[in-house]
């Protein structure tokens, strides 16, 4: 298995199901990159953002079906549901939020 972050996302978009994985190669920060990605696939899957623009009006909006999070570091994985419920490990999520927090706040104080 390579090391690192794996994202895989199963999403609803104008009734055809699309699965994405993003593998994440930031070695510098991979735990704040996935925190971000999650926040960003969370407000999708709220519909905060539509997808589309210039002569499409944004109304392309996602259905997000699942949210999975595989850490090849320590070997542990988390999905995430329709509703945004937890199953699996928390610990990844928690990390990636925590690293994210933490990067955030590095870079407040520069």
């Amino acid at each position: 298995h390579p090391r690192g972050w794996l994202v895989e996302l199963k999403v609803l978009f104008f009734s055809v199901s699309l699965n994405f994985a993003i593998q994440i190669v930031d070695k510098r920060h991979p735990e704040a990159v996935a925190g971000l990605l999650l926040l960003a696939l969370r407000d999708l899957g709220c519909k905060l953002y539509a997808l589309g623009g210039g002569q499409n009006v944004g109304k392309g909006y996602v259905d997000v079906k699942s949210i999975t999070i595989h850490d090849w570091s320590n070997n542990t994985e988390c999905s995430l549901d329709s509703s945004f419920m937890i199953h699996g490990d928390r610990g990844v999520i928690d990390c990636c939020m925590g690293e994210l927090r933490k990067s955030a706040t590095a870079r407040e104080a520069m």
